[in-house]
């Protein structure tokens, strides 16, 4: 949700992203998580919008939260 919001301000997101980053290291998230996390975005995310929801779009904002914290 902050990094959504963050999306327009990159050294911001860059911050939070790098501190996100850090705490999925320190919990030791394997990298194959954030993929499974994807998919169910791809599953929940469209039921819930129903037609309003933009495909492409979600998709740039998740890939650049998702290179963020997988780094």
């Amino acid at each position: 949700d902050m990094a959504i919001s963050l999306l327009d301000n990159e050294p911001t997101l860059n911050a939070e992203l790098a501190h996100l980053n850090g705490q999925h290291k320190e919990r030791g998230i394997p990298s194959n998580y954030y993929d499974v996390f994807i998919r169910a975005l791809h599953a929940v995310v469209p039921a819930a919008l129903g037609r309003c929801f933009d495909h492409p779009a979600w998709d740039a904002c998740s890939d650049v939260i998702i290179a963020g914290i997988r780094q």
